[in-house]
């Protein structure tokens, strides 16, 4: 009686097991509503990172589904006439490729494809289509009716049915179980299928919802299906459902962390389709419930994507929410923040980028990416491959966006007709190199682009072996497999068209024939193996060390033998600080992964580059390694932290020399020195000790008297860190010690000579920009950048520095700037929140003036602002600078500096 008066979301959960070459295959499909069984709206494919240019566009009428992918056909359901057909469309074009008659002129419906099964679910009947050789042949159908859309989990249907949550075989078109309870789209994940109901329940229980996990074993060959319930409470509105409710449940997969649950391994979120009430009869829209919410309702109502274990999606407000780590959540974008033009809607995700209805957010770096105001579409964008969206416009028709991508066949040839000749490795080892050159990687990277066409050939003909004995699931393993050892994306997507819609053998010879290909298979990738070890000891026999070792460690991938894949001791470098260790080839193996991309060496004690005291700290326990720009000492031992340094700081000068380049004929610099420690207190008294205390709110400095960058390796919980990554940190430091080491000015900059906001500003501005050349950007002028989104933001709030006192101010002026004040903001094109104090407005506003400069202000601009950086430098500068940048004043200069930033924001 008592459960009776209480809403009761439940979860319905039920064990499956499917292989794991064929979860990884549907991965790159967008084959079902909301993407995959787990109704996540992700796809495993890349993303599109700049903006797209339409590749097609169908007008296939009125249609009457949404579209989903399998391989490279689209299929969509389109009312012509008075029938409403299924159609096949190609994904590379757009043009038909077939069509079956699926009803009358009213039908509407879902459709659902895995590999050649295609189903096309309607409220009262499910059809279930073959594809093969580009037919759709029907083999049979079932009245089952299904209100809500299904799910798809390899040849097996779950769908919504009077009686709760129906689960059909497709292959024999069976229903094999009918579980009471339940209502909406059903989800999966690795292990279960979940569906959520409130049983027709409603009411009241004090501020608490609950919601009931059942898990179900799935045997489909005999047995029962069974249930157990777990529970969670989750706080909130007190809430009734203003309809008859159905809920969307889908899974997090990627933590299981702060799970609530009893039975459940997972963590699942939960939206209803339909309007709460609350107490006080106040309506609330759907909303997402889930066991790691702080106890409130999700204000999310559109579709959200999952990211680091957490949901962002838009609420109703039209703000972008974020779930923040003890489950609650908060805006990420206000709704009169958000870059204009954005339109609010359902998200979808391809790796670690989010595509709402007109725009791209990378995740990782919190970045929009792309945005295009005119775009009209309806729901969301569809991931269709790599680097293509697929989107339903406003009249009906399909539209394929992205970047034009060459044809397997085409790729295959071009990349033969381009692939090195040893001949040429040889004689690019062994002969005479700029010195900009890192000719171990280029050897390496050559070496590597031999092996991978020799792989892909070999790959080919295996695969060719099992699709002609129809050992489909053999066929997808060797994919996921492909896609794992880097073969290239349009090779993988030509591989997988020729096996998506084949149909698995049921032969009684089968398991025969598999087992001697898998033989055969076997020995093959032995040899190749080999072919790896033979490339590696060619390299070694030209000290090329490091590609040496990770040639020799890549052949692990097909031959899994450890010990033939760890470079023998004689590969080691003397200079390895570890050589003698017992482990020490695999620690070597390690580093070498990390050293060579930067063409980084480790250096010995008496290197002539090192000149550090005899007896220092940095004398015990710390590695020194070189490029061919930097002197690295480091007390840090992770390859990876300190690999990417290297990497990062080899890129940052590689941008310093574009656009400060070096006097014709002047030799070459010295390598800059760099430190790194391993914590905040060493950092400080390094500092102190050498008469050059660094700030104390920092991460990184530059010591001009040591010629010197310190840096250290943040710790969780360090109050010294700001959002700044440590390679952001390093670029700008290292902008500094380039301008004073590399140019040949005159040094006479005083602490009290004015103008010292180009120093800061342009390493601002280079470490602003240099990060963003990772979007495949091929300048320095991404004006969405954080520095200048900042001072837009400022604007508004009336919060930057006048021009003129700025422009005149010295360093000793900069130092003396308070911190205890400051202004909240929220950038547009960044999620993020940001307390401004006056040094932090100081940082940016100088950025986004050198941008200004460098970038709006034509080339008077541009030139005025590297003479008026020399001039500082050198110590003489004129005040009233404003006619050096092609201004009559500093009035005229701020005036127009503002109108760029308001035009901009």
């Amino acid at each position: 009686m008592f459960l009776s008066a209480i809403l009761l979301p439940t979860l319905f959960i039920l064990s499956v097991t499917l292989p794991a070459q064929e979860r990884d295959v549907a991965a790159h499909f967008w084959n079902q509503d909301r993407g995959s069984a787990s109704a996540d709206g992700a796809v495993d494919v890349e993303p599109v990172r700049a903006a797209p240019n339409e590749l097609w566009r169908s007008d296939l009428g009125e249609l009457r589904s949404a579209p989903v992918v399998w391989g490279d056909r689209v299929f969509v359901l389109a009312r012509s006439g008075r029938q409403v057909n299924l159609l096949v469309l190609s994904a590379e074009d757009g043009a038909q490729v077939t069509k079956a008659r699926v009803g009358g002129p009213d039908m509407r419906g879902e459709v659902a494809v895995w590999q050649h099964l295609v189903a096309v679910v309607f409220e009262d009947e499910l059809l279930r289509y073959h594809l093969k050789d580009d037919r759709l042949i029907r083999r049979k159908k079932v009245a089952l009716g299904s209100p809500s859309p299904p799910c798809i989990d390899g040849p097996v249907l779950y769908l919504d049915t009077a009686r709760g949550l129906g689960v059909v075989d497709l292959e024999a078109m069976e229903i094999i179980a009918d579980v009471p309870g339940g209502s909406g789209r059903p989800a999966c994940s690795d292990s279960w299928v979940a569906q959520a109901d409130c049983g027709g329940r409603a009411g009241f229980l004090g501020s608490y919802l609950q919601l009931h996990f059942s898990p179900k074993a799935r045997q489909r060959e005999g047995g029962e299906w069974s249930a157990v319930y777990c529970e969670a409470l989750f706080g909130g509105y007190l809430v009734a459902p203003t309809e008859p409710q159905s809920f969307l449940a889908f899974p997090l997969l990627d933590t299981a962390s702060g799970s609530n649950t009893v039975y459940s391994p997972e963590v699942w979120y939960v939206r209803g389709t339909m309007a709460l009430k609350t107490a006080k009869e106040e309506s609330l829209p759907a909303q997402f419930l889930g066991n790691r919410t702080s106890n409130w309702l999700s204000p999310i109502q559109f579709d959200p994507v999952i990211h680091d274990g957490r949901l962002i999606g838009f609420n109703g407000a039209g703000e972008l929410m974020e779930q923040i780590p003890n489950g609650g959540y908060r805006p990420a974008n206000d709704e009169d923040n958000l870059p204009e033009g954005i339109r609010v809607g359902p998200l979808s995700r391809a790796g670690d980028v989010a595509y709402g209805p007109n725009f791209a957010l990378d995740l990782a770096a919190r970045r929009f990416l792309w945005i295009l105001p005119e775009l009209e579409n309806t729901g969301p964008m569809i991931p269709l491959a790599d680097r293509r969206l697929l989107v339903v416009a406003q009249d009906g028709s399909l539209v394929a966006m992205g970047v034009p991508a060459k044809g397997p066949v085409a790729v295959a040839v071009e990349a033969a007709a381009h692939l090195p000749s040893l001949e040429d490795l040889r004689a690019l080892a062994t002969g005479d190199s700029q010195p900009t050159e890192n000719v171990e990687n280029r050897v390496y990277l050559g070496w590597r682009a031999i092996l991978a066409e020799e792989y892909a050939v070999l790959l080919r003909e295996i695969l060719e072996s099992y699709r002609g004995s129809s050992l489909v699931d053999e066929c997808l393993r060797l994919l996921a497999e492909a896609e794992e050892r880097g073969v290239d994306a349009e090779r993988l997507a030509a591989w997988r068209s020729l096996v998506s819609n084949r149909i698995q053998t049921r032969a009684s010879n089968a398991e025969g024939r598999r087992a001697k290909l898998k033989e055969a298979e076997k020995e093959r990738l032995l040899e190749f193996a080999v072919r790896h070890r033979e490339a590696a000891s060619w390299c070694a026999e030209l000290g090329l060390r490091s590609a040496a070792t990770l040639l020799r460690a890549e052949g692990l991938a097909f031959d899994p033998d450890l010990g033939a894949a760890l470079p023998p001791r004689e590969w080691i470098p003397a200079a390895f600080p570890d050589r003698e260790a017992e482990n020490a080839p695999l620690r070597w193996r390690r580093w070498a992964e990390e050293l060579l991309p930067a063409g980084a060496v480790f250096l010995t004690a008496d290197h002539p580059a090192l000149g550090r005291p005899r007896g220092s700290a940095w004398e015990q326990g710390a590695y020194a390694l070189g490029t061919r720009n930097l002197l690295l000492l480091t007390r840090d031992q992770d390859p990876e932290r300190i690999g990417a340094c290297l990497r990062n700081g080899e890129g940052a000068v590689q941008v310093l020399e574009e656009l400060f380049p070096p006097a014709a004929g002047a030799p070459e610099g010295r390598p800059m020195e760099v430190r790194i420690h391993t914590d905040r207190s060493t950092y400080l008294s390094e500092g102190a000790a050498n008469g050059g205390p660094p700030p104390t709110w920092s991460v990184g400095y530059y010591s001009s008297r040591e010629r010197t960058s310190r840096f250290y390796v943040p710790q969780e919980g360090d109050p010294a860190v700001d959002a700044r990554e440590l390679h952001k940190v390093l670029a700008h430091e290292l902008t500094h010690q380039y301008l004073e080491e590399r140019k040949d000015w005159h040094q006479g900059a005083r602490m009290d000579t004015p103008g010292y906001w180009v120093v800061e500003g342009i390493a601002r501005f280079l470490e602003d920009q240099a990060v963003e050349l990772g979007r495949g950007r091929s300048g320095l002028d991404d004006a969405t950048v954080l520095s200048v989104d900042t001072c837009a933001r400022l604007l508004e709030r009336d919060g930057l520095i006048p021009l003129a006192p700025m422009l005149r101010a010295s360093q000793l002026n900069f130092l003396g700037l308070r911190d205890d004040v400051a202004i909240e903001i929220t950038p547009r094109f960044t999620l993020c929140r940001r307390w401004m104090d006056l040094r932090g407005i100081y940082y940016d506003q100088a950025g986004a003036l050198c941008f200004f400069l460098l970038n709006r202000c034509g080339e008077t601009g541009r030139q005025g602002l590297l003479t008026y950086l020399q001039g500082f430098y050198e110590g003489r500068i004129d005040e009233e600078s404003g006619r050096l940048f092609g201004f009559d004043s500093v009035a005229d200069l701020e005036q127009a500096f503002l109108a760029f930033l308001s035009e901009v924001g």
